[in-house]
């Protein structure tokens, strides 16, 4: 008895655990025991990453200490090339959330559309800053999701009618005054390429310039057919709105 216990003992000595090269920057295990090397958790810019190629998605566990430095952030659509399609992680001893003193205002990309129950509640939802949610039509059950959540959120016309009425958190939905479209007929996410909620204090991002297969950008225009360009000025109050309109030329 006492040699098979020795020689179960030292097999599992020799057993490598899963790991991941040193340039994949992957925690420890006793950490986030979830990382493996096939899909590790990194740290990618402000955000730790459970980065899932076997899946093909991303998931954004936290920040980075020097994403909790931060007070406006924007959740990466990809990364290294995979989606980004859920934020936050529950396991048995912890959750993983976005949390930070400082953060005032995050922008929620339109990839993040598959929203379970640790996600909305306990990864952003009940917490201070202002969240913009740049998927301009989710599902029902999505939009039932993001009625929990207990401080302003920017939506698009589209995903507050989604939210039933019975839902009195409602009220904390926030429609955009400024609107950046694509612009043409077959364009993602119904034709919303940015959109924000500018008061004339609070804080604000202005967007990375729009892409478009076979196309190059050419600027902001007032209208549809991209006769005036925008001169780059945004709302001083929350009475005033701007709908933009992305001008393209075909690339020979």
């Amino acid at each position: 008895m006492i040699t098979a216990i020795l020689i179960c003992l030292t097999m599992l000595t020799i057993v490598p655990m899963a790991g991941c090269p040193q340039d994949c920057n992957i925690f420890a295990p006793d950490d986030r025991p979830f990382g493996n090397r096939q899909n590790p958790v990194i740290e990618y810019g402000y955000f730790v990453v459970w980065w899932q190629p076997t899946r093909n998605t991303a998931t954004v566990l936290e920040l980075t200490e020097l994403g909790k430095q931060q007070e406006i952030l924007k959740i990466p659509i990809y990364v290294r090339g995979l989606p980004v399609q859920s934020i936050g992680f529950a396991e048995s001893s912890r959750i993983y959330t976005i949390s930070s003193v400082n953060l005032r205002k995050i922008y929620i990309p339109r990839t993040v559309s598959l929203i379970d129950g640790n996600f909305m509640p306990r990864a952003i939802g009940q917490t201070s800053y202002e969240k913009v949610f740049l998927l301009a039509s989710p599902s029902p059950a999505w939009a039932i999701k993001l009625s929990m959540s207990t401080t302003i959120s920017v939506v698009t016309q589209q995903v507050y009618d989604s939210v039933p009425y019975w839902r009195w958190y409602k009220e904390r939905l926030r429609p955009p005054n400024v609107i950046y479209r694509y612009n043409f007929f077959s364009a993602p996410n119904l034709g919303y390429f940015w959109f924000d909620r500018i008061t004339g204090y609070n804080l604000y991002m202005r967007p990375s310039n729009p892409t478009r297969a076979n196309y190059a950008f050419k600027g902001w225009y007032l209208e549809p057919e991209t006769i005036n360009r925008w001169n780059g000025v945004h709302p001083a109050n929350i009475h005033e709105t701007i709908e933009l309109f992305a001008r393209w030329q075909a690339i020979d």
